[in-house]
């Protein structure tokens, strides 16, 4: 993956990346790449006034070379869909981060603090009150599936670091996942 990094001529894509916090950083490291974000239109507006360097879009460009995504996947109403979508624009590497996995489908409600969900400025006014998100999980074995599919191998996988698991949730776990196109 570095490789393609390095060499300053690929595109990495940032599924849900909120306000580009890991692009920003990466983009220190690898200024020649060229960053974008994939979030809703409210968050395209907002963060692209805080990131002027990194591209902010609500599409998928036509063209990925490493497409990168942490800790969304759940809560896409069909990521399965999305993830083929991805491969079929990506030429070199996908990697999931932080996901949370089981067999048989799951759904809950995930609680967290709203000052805790992304960077930035907080506007005047709010207060830091619990929100509320649909989180389900999803299949490994399928997400595999698909890639091999669509041309990818799996070529690492990383026991759970931060996988955004649900507390005291039974029959869930975490991983991360790193594809190369064969």
């Amino acid at each position: 993956m570095i490789e393609i990094m390095s060499d300053g001529s690929g595109a990495f894509v940032d599924f849900g990346g909120s306000a580009g916090e890991s692009c920003s950083v990466l983009h220190r490291k690898f200024p020649a790449m060229s960053f974008v974000v994939i979030e809703t239109p409210a968050m395209v507006k907002a963060a692209a006034k805080i990131r002027p360097l990194i591209a902010f879009s609500s599409e998928l460009p036509d063209r990925i070379d490493i497409f990168y995504s942490s800790g969304t996947f759940q809560y896409l109403e069909d990521p399965y869909a999305l993830w083929k979508r991805a491969l079929s624009k990506t030429t070199g590497y996908a990697f999931l981060a932080r996901n949370t996995f089981s067999e048989t489908d799951q759904f809950r409600v995930q609680h967290s603090m709203l000052f805790n969900n992304g960077a930035g400025p907080i506007p005047e006014g709010f207060k830091d009150v619990v929100v509320r998100y649909p989180h389900r999980t999803i299949s490994e074995r399928r997400l595999i599936d698909i890639a091999s599919g669509a041309g990818f191998e799996l070529v690492n996988r990383i026991a759970d670091r931060d996988g955004g698991l649900i507390q005291g949730a039974k029959g869930m776990y975490g991983a991360d996942l790193l594809f190369k196109r064969r």
